[in-house]
Parts: C-alpha cells; sequence; structure tokens
C-alpha cells in the first residue's frame, strides 16, 4: 500500500477553496516579502521552482510559473519549464526557472494583493529524487545521481495566500527540506511587522519562530537535522515518521516532536521572510 506522503504544507495553505475568487483585501497587515541573499562568499545559481497547489480546485490566486515572480532588482532568469514533483504531492504541477546570485547579493519578491505562491529554492542543484521514482519500502536503497552524492536541500514556502478567497483556514508556512539529501547551508530568518502574527510549530513545540537553519547531512548514527525547528530531517518527508516515500537513504531517524513544518494564519500575513545561502556543503560532509 502506498504510504502517506508528508503534504502539511500544502494541506494547510489550501485545505478550503471558496467558490469565488475575486481579488480582495488583505486580512493580514500586508504581503509577506520574501528575500533571497547571496551569503556566502562565491556566486550560486539559485533555482526557484513554483508550486501549483489543488489542481482538482485552483485557486487562480496562486503562481502558475516562475515567469510570473517579481523580481526586485530583477534576476536573469534562465527558464527550465515543467519539472517533476520533488517533496509535494505528485499531481501538482512545478514550474521551474534558475538563476545567479553574486556574493552579498538580494533579490525582492513582493506580490500584489490578491495573489499568492507556494514553491522552494535550493542553490548549487535544483531538488532531485533518487533515480528510480520513489521507494515505497526500504528493500532497495537507490542513493541520488553522482553529481549530487549527499542530495539535495531546499526552503519550502507558501505566503500570502491571506485573502477570502483561499479560504478562511489557510496557513502560510515555511520549512527546509533535507528529506531528500542536503548539499547546501540555508538559513530562513522571519522579521515580523506590527500585527502580524507570529511564525509557530504544531502542539508542543516553539510559538515564536524567527529563524530555522540546516545542518550537513550527517550519518545515519548521527543526523543532525533531526528534531531541528523547522528541518525536516532525511528520508523523512513525514516528519516524525520515515515510512514514506522520500528516502534515498534507508533507515534514518524522524524527529520525536511535530515540529519540522513552521506556519501561521496567513490572515496575519505580513513582515519579511528572508533566505539565506550560506555555502555549499563538501559532498564527504558528515557529521563528526
Amino acid at each position: 500500500m502506498k504510504s502517506n506522503r508528508s503534504v502539511t504544507a500544502l494541506a494547510l495553505a489550501s485545505t478550503i477553496v471558496l467558490s469565488s475568487f475575486s481579488p480582495a483585501m488583505a486580512q493580514g497587515k500586508g504581503q509577506t516579502t520574501l528575500r533571497i541573499y547571496n551569503g556566502s562568499n562565491n556566486t550560486v545559481t539559485a533555482y526557484m521552482q513554483i508550486v501549483s497547489p489543488d489542481q482538482q480546485s485552483p485557486n487562480p490566486g496562486y503562481l502558475t510559473s516562475v515567469q510570473q515572480v517579481p523580481f526586485k532588482p530583477p534576476v536573469n532568469l534562465c527558464y527550465d519549464g515543467p519539472v517533476k514533483p520533488v517533496g509535494t504531492i505528485p499531481t501538482n504541477q512545478v514550474d521551474q526557472g534558475h538563476f545567479d546570485l553574486a556574493p552579498g547579493k538580494l533579490t525582492t519578491i513582493t506580490l500584489p494583493v490578491g495573489n499568492a505562491m507556494s514553491g522552494n529554492i535550493s542553490f548549487g542543484a535544483a531538488p532531485v529524487e533518487c533515480p528510480g521514482g520513489s521507494s515505497e519500502t526500504f528493500a532497495v536503497v537507490v542513493p541520488p545521481p553522482p553529481s549530487t552524492p549527499n542530495g539535495v536541500n531546499f526552503a519550502r514556502f507558501t505566503l500570502d495566500n491571506n485573502t477570502p478567497s483561499f479560504g478562511p483556514g489557510s496557513q502560510e508556512t515555511l520549512d527546509i527540506n533535507c528529506a531528500y539529501g542536503v548539499n547546501s547551508s540555508i538559513q530562513i530568518d522571519m522579521y515580523s511587522a506590527a500585527g502580524t502574527s507570529p511564525w509557530s510549530t504544531d502542539k508542543g513545540g516553539p510559538t515564536n519562530v524567527t529563524q530555522i537553519l540546516n545542518q550537513p547531512l550527517g550519518t545515519q548514527n548521527n543526523s543532525k537535522n533531526v528534531n531541528k525547528v523547522g528541518v525536516f530531517p532525511p528520508g523523512c518527508e513525514a516528519c516524525t515518521s520515515n515510512n514514506d516515500d522520500s528516502g534515498c537513504w534507508g533507515y534514518w531517524p524522524p524527529s520525536s516532536k511535530s515540529i519540522c513544518l513552521v506556519h501561521r494564519p496567513a490572515s496575519g500575513s505580513g513582515g519579511n521572510v528572508m533566505v539565506t545561502f550560506k555555502g555549499i556543503y563538501p559532498t564527504n560532509s558528515k557529521a563528526p
């Protein structure tokens, strides 16, 4: 039987879609600005994927292509087109582009009211699953391709789904997904504005999260990305369970608490989210 893939981010973001899709004023303190920053000493290629959630009941407020993203200052976007979904519902449509970001450079994305976006950002390589597709059991472990032997991690986001057309229970969400491996150091900082809702995890976790950061891949016996707020560990797309189809890695320990996804009510949107690239890990980077 096919095991359940973690779709919490998209489920929270778009569980209820109303019949009226007409634009409306944002419920929060305005749009949440996404900033992408190169905090390293080297130019890096950033890969951005825009995910179109809920294809059976699509909400036209969501961006459907990376070509719709209003980068400021503009980036030299190379359009890759539709790609295979990784780390999201398999039936979702995913559109990808990439661009170079020089050291110390920043690009900012602020959407018009009524628009929202769901997607992810990786650095140095695009998100990749194991060759051969999903691994429903761990009877056969297929490693990542040679170009990314430790896999690829990425920052995921759903932002600005803050008008009535997105549904009263809509949530903005953030996380760093290491379920498919780790190639880079990514940090996400959340800067609130007056009146915006704080970022939190599920019950039992922190209720005012302002930063999330991943670590190197590590080893099965010493995984540095377990029980880290806002981080899905290697092989564990379901956060607290590794009984899913994300793993290239065999058995890796899951987190003991449901703290991998950071979220807040979309009605409390606003402020800034900064995704910072801090560097590429060596391919032999393991936990000590």
